[in-house]
């Protein structure tokens, strides 16, 4: 039987060492968005539901052709630390605390590339923020993320998480995100059209933090039950 009712509350960071710590510290219980990697998760004393997303990422450039050994804006996180060293030297990495001083840089010629997730690429492309720089390229990198918790954790809270993200599943997840583009797409006025992807990403961000906040809710749900078994 649990003890207490579990109360759900969001604290965010983009990045993912900050957010270790936290849950080394007790101020967090799990972190969402964890890539699904287990050799990082082991290092890290964690354990993750099944991936609910996965991220697709892309390059985003100057609109000049891009030389042979180009210079790569990176910022924390996982394309970094895991991704990006397979096929490029230490040397054409240059570090940046943020992507949007990644992006900075690109367009001012101090780099020539960073990458991005699609959602992100897509929406600082044509929001007019950086009409100098162009999307290049496919998906180079894709990795996918779920929810992970301690080890030292309540076990049952992973349990119950993982049980909901494989109820859901990540066609679903697809699918919910893939209508709320099409569906904006439908409400823009010629007028509009150029920010018609930034809207996309609003909703879709907006729907994915919606999914996040109901696997809480429904865990919160089942731990009250527990209460009052």
């Amino acid at each position: 039987m649990f003890r207490q009712f579990l109360e759900v509350g969001e604290i965010t960071t983009e990045d993912y060492a900050t957010a270790v710590t936290w849950i080394e510290e007790g101020k967090a219980d799990l972190i969402l968005n964890a890539p699904n990697d287990v050799g990082e998760l082991d290092l890290h004393g964690l354990e993750a539901t099944a991936p609910y997303l996965t991220i697709y990422c892309m390059a985003v450039t100057r609109n000049e052709a891009l030389r042979q050994n180009p210079t790569v804006a990176v910022y924390p996180g996982y394309v970094t630390r895991h991704l990006l060293p397979q096929q490029y030297d230490a040397s054409q990495l240059k570090a940046y605390e943020t992507r949007q001083a990644c992006l900075k840089a690109v367009r001012d010629g101090k780099a020539d590339i960073v990458f991005l997730p699609k959602a992100t690429a897509v929406y600082e492309v044509q929001n007019g923020d950086y009409p100098e720089l162009v999307l290049h390229g496919g998906i180079p990198y894709t990795y996918e993320v779920g929810a992970a918790v301690s080890h030292a954790g309540d076990a049952a809270l992973l349990r119950i998480l993982d049980k909901e993200v494989r109820h859901l599943g990540t066609s679903e997840v697809q699918a919910l995100l893939d209508e709320a583009g099409r569906a904006s797409a439908q409400h823009h006025t010629a007028k509009s059209l150029l920010y018609t992807y930034a809207d996309d990403i609003a909703l879709g961000l907006f729907l994915a933090s919606f999914v996040a906040s109901l696997i809480l809710w429904r865990v919160s749900r089942q731990r009250h039950r527990h209460v009052e078994e």
